[in-house]
């Protein structure tokens, strides 16, 4: 689970620091930018997100979400 987590991480941040329109690179802001944060707790994990609440793409199905 922690590889996936991580991953997870990497994909918020490639997507916070690539234009979408130009694929160049941009600033990441710590106070402003997604961010996931995940704390192991026993054999469960304290999991933070903070970001956009919206799907940009409606057809995306909730079970293309999950990544479990």
């Amino acid at each position: 689970m922690t590889e996936r987590l991580l991953q997870l991480q990497k994909e918020i941040y490639r997507f916070e620091t690539t234009d979408f329109y130009t694929q160049e690179e941009r600033n990441y802001s710590e106070y402003y930018s997604s961010k996931l944060y995940f704390f192991p707790v026993g054999d469960f994990f304290d999991i933070s997100f903070y970001g956009n609440g919206f799907d940009e793409e409606p057809d995306t199905k909730v079970e293309e979400l999950c990544f479990f």
